[in-house]
């Protein structure tokens, strides 16, 4: 029989649409979300279990339901239930532009922005 045992666990306080880890290993994965957030989130793995929430996107107008990452791990695309794809970059570094002292990084993209996005 097959043994295994849960090493962590996170609330997110959304429904949890997807969940990607990073091909590079480096412990980062992506998850995304819908009701009541619609947002995607950088997560880092933690030393002795649990996670850290490197940042959050609240761009998609709905649920954020699908979620593919390239083979090379620089870009990500999203689909959401509105019909809309966007496509991001997620290994190049950018400020927020929206952040919360003491919470972690937002980022608020316009409508008018780019077709790829950067999320750090």
């Amino acid at each position: 029989a097959m043994r295994c045992s849960q090493t962590a666990s996170m609330q997110t306080d959304s429904q949890v649409c997807n969940v990607a880890w990073s091909p590079a290993g480096d412990g980062e994965l992506i998850t995304t979300h819908g009701y009541s957030t619609n947002e995607l989130a950088l997560w880092r793995s933690q030393p002795g279990g649990g996670l850290a929430r490197l940042h959050q996107v609240k761009w998609h107008k709905d649920r954020v339901l699908y979620l593919a990452v390239s083979a090379d791990g620089q870009t990500v695309v999203t689909g959401a239930a509105n019909g809309v794809l966007a496509f991001w970059n997620v290994l190049q570094p950018c400020k927020p532009k929206v952040s919360t002292p003491g919470t972690s990084s937002s980022l608020a993209i316009s409508e008018a922005s780019t077709l790829s996005r950067t999320i750090r």
